[in-house]
């Protein structure tokens, strides 16, 4: 998929192409797009360690998007979670996330394994209002057995997202983000 700014109407356009979609600008909307690819769903990456070939993201949004099994069945390259935010970079620091202001809103992922989020270095993460309907299309690879994870990351926000009763792990985990920058909104069945 190849992501286009729509200046128009300030939002990216994704079109298929041979790998994942990744988004480099500060600004965009990815949304009511089927995503079919293997690998990961959505890579958020940002370079700031080697090759420098993209920077942080300042405001994306991430709606109405189903994204299905086959979006984490390779473990190859940033395959982190369904959607991966994932940017290169030496060492995170909590005081200072690398990304901001992403929204993940009314997505419906069918995943197979255990991640369907992976955030590293952001401020301002909202996962509200999305939907998780566990496939059995594959088995579970992944190492992690996280469904979302937060690394560095500061005001992250969790809500009125929606689990099915057999979907794997149903849990959150931390890494060098105080359990304090993470709100979970009461009755989705998150285990911390």
């Amino acid at each position: 998929m190849v992501a286009r700014r729509d200046d128009s109407r300030q939002r990216l356009r994704v079109q298929p192409c041979s790998r994942s979609p990744r988004l480099y600008a500060r600004q965009g909307a990815h949304r009511e797009q089927p995503v079919p690819v293997e690998r990961v769903g959505i890579l958020i990456a940002g370079d700031a360690n080697y090759w420098y070939e993209s920077g942080a993201v300042g405001d994306v949004t991430i709606r109405g998007n189903v994204l299905g099994e086959a979006c984490l069945s390779s473990p190859y390259q940033f395959g982190e979670g369904i959607i991966s935010i994932d940017p290169e970079i030496p060492k995170p620091d909590p005081a200072f996330p690398f990304h901001r202001n992403i929204r993940i809103e009314n997505n419906e992922f069918h995943p197979s394994d255990y991640p369907v989020l992976y955030a590293k270095s952001v401020d301002g993460l909202t996962f509200s209002g999305n939907r998780l309907i566990r496939s059995r299309h594959f088995e579970p690879v992944h190492a992690r057995k996280t469904t979302l994870t937060f690394e560095a990351c500061r005001r992250v926000r969790v809500e009125r997202n929606q689990l099915g009763d057999d979907v794997l792990g149903r849990n959150i985990g931390l890494k060098d983000t105080p359990p304090g920058e993470v709100l979970v909104g009461p009755g989705q069945g998150w285990v911390r």
